[in-house]
């Protein structure tokens, strides 16, 4: 499967399927996406520390 890294716990929760309540009920339709292509075991999405988030880098504001 295909690694999908990210630093944001309660996102990689959802993408598990493992954190349904009201308040997501609204969720957008690519995170759906993402949860079932998970389930499918197509992608696996894995948690990492944001120290080590090597994306980070294109999207954060870095000082000169």
């Amino acid at each position: 499967p295909i690694e999908l890294r990210g630093d944001n716990i309660n996102a990689n929760a959802l993408a598990h399927g493992t954190s349904m309540n009201n308040r997501t009920c609204h969720i957008d339709i690519r995170q759906k996406f993402v949860t079932k292509k998970a389930m499918e075991g197509l992608i696996k999405v894995v948690w990492v520390s944001t120290d080590i988030q090597t994306a980070d880098v294109f999207l954060k504001h870095t000082t000169s």
